[in-house]
């Protein structure tokens, strides 16, 4: 079908945006200690109420800085049933003259920083939780404004928004999580940071990812509160997902059926996203789409040893190591061990490791596909075989280079030949001929009979 967008000016989210090239006089510095206030108007979005108007919510705050990079909190004051406008406050500001006003994720603001000369660095989430109907996450909201001063009072210019919007409603009402990802893995969320100077002017370049706090080339979007029906989108609901402003190779959005099917809208033309704009799908996200039922590969990392325990009947108690040394078989002895739970047998228990058996995990309704050996022991040169406690499936020797002290072709993945019937899935072993002492990962696929 034919994926089209629409554009929207984001007149409910942003008013007229006031000038930002105006020449200031310096203005004196505040006093220590003192109670300031800022008034912001209608320009930052937080909720979007159903009638469309916008509103500020008591537990906003904003983060504040002055030029020497000093954070500051405001909390919000006033009325938050009628709050197309706020004032925030702070009790006791110490700083100079406030520059920067910052808006965004509320459990985390105090992360917001500023490099004291035009560098602003917060953040658009990537992990979007829809909490009000017609609305986007409110904890996804970025937005920078500058503080400008009147006698003792301040007020934001204007408060512009470091995000676009992408709208879009479902046919569907069991849909409850969504994944957003540009086909060029583009930065669509996380960390960023702002050039205050270029974002007042609306020049291009204005955000670059913050690689040291975390940037993200996926966005999650789920429901919770009033936004959700029994913890699903509603159907033809409209909804926002907040996107870094950019240019897109295109886009790939998985939908997830709380029965864990899958549906993938793939476009595949270019996307302009725009600051402080929606683009709109033309019709539902999920029309004529097919879920589909998925299960993705099962990884054991038998490397990690807090998966992997011996079972009760320890015949080396004396051995120090055994807690660290993940599958490290190549003392033997024992006679089972215990993986996530489940405990397996050594089915050729024959007193040294030459020659054992070793039972591998089975997993429900999954068949063991790999065998990926990643480290040998020292100067070990076993030759290891898959069987199926009768015949042998699959071989493979590590090989030891002396001179350099290092094993040559590991990591080395062993393909194992699929079950030709499901009671064989069960009897897979790893068998050692010579000292055994290695570590390995293990995937399994689905299988559906």
């Amino acid at each position: 079908m034919k994926n089209t967008f629409r554009f929207f000016a984001l007149a409910a989210v942003v008013a007229a945006f006031a000038s930002c090239d105006k020449i200031q006089d310096e203005v004196p510095a505040v006093k220590e200690g003192r109670t300031i206030s800022l008034t912001v108007g209608t320009e930052t979005k937080t909720i979007l109420k159903t009638s469309g108007a916008i509103w500020w919510l008591s537990t906003d705050r904003l983060c504040v800085f002055d030029n020497t990079a000093a954070p500051f909190q405001f909390t919000f004051t006033g009325d938050s049933n009628t709050s197309a406008s706020a004032t925030f406050v702070n009790d006791n500001y110490t700083g100079s003259t406030p520059i920067y006003a910052v808006h965004f994720d509320r459990n985390s603001i105090e992360q917001a920083s500023y490099d004291g000369t035009k560098l602003i660095t917060g953040q658009v989430k990537a992990s979007q939780n829809i909490m009000n109907k017609k609305s986007f996450s409110k904890d996804a909201s970025f937005s920078i404004g500058k503080i400008v001063q009147n006698g003792d009072n301040y007020s934001v210019e204007t408060m512009k928004n470091c995000f676009s919007l992408i709208k879009f409603q479902l046919n569907a009402s069991d849909i409850d999580t969504i994944f957003v990802k540009g086909l060029g893995n583009e930065i669509l969320a996380g960390w960023v940071n702002v050039d205050g100077d270029k974002l007042a002017a609306d020049e291009a370049g204005w955000w670059t990812a913050n690689t040291t706090k975390g940037a993200a080339t996926e966005i999650k979007l789920f429901t919770s509160g009033s936004g959700a029906t029994n913890g699903h989108f509603a159907a033809s609901m409209e909804y926002y997902i907040a996107v870094l402003p950019q240019t897109l190779s295109g886009l790939e959005i998985k939908l997830k059926k709380s029965n864990g099917s899958i549906a993938t809208r793939t476009i595949n033309s270019s996307i302009v996203l725009n600051r402080s704009k929606i683009k709109a799908f033309e019709n539902s996200l999920d029309k004529d789409l097919t879920f589909e039922t998925t299960h993705e590969p099962i990884i054991l990392d038998c490397t990690n040893a807090s998966n992997f325990v011996w079972a009760s009947s320890d015949p080396f108690p004396t051995r120090t190591n055994k807690a660290s040394a993940a599958f490290d078989f190549w003392l033997n002895g024992h006679t089972e061990y215990v993986f996530n739970g489940n405990v397996y047998n050594w089915s050729n228990h024959l007193g040294a490791a030459n020659g054992s058996n070793i039972q591998l995990p089975n997993i429900t309704g999954y068949e063991l596909s790999e065998l990926t050996i990643t480290s040998q022991y020292n100067s070990k040169q076993p030759t290891y075989t898959l069987t199926d406690g009768t015949n042998n499936l699959v071989s493979f020797q590590v090989l030891y280079d002396d001179v350099n002290k290092t094993t040559t072709n590991l990591p080395h993945t062993m393909t194992i030949p699929t079950a030709s019937t499901s009671s064989e899935r069960p009897n897979r072993y790893i068998h050692a001929t010579g000292e055994m002492n290695i570590k390995f990962t293990l995937r399994y696929d689905y299988v559906s009979n």
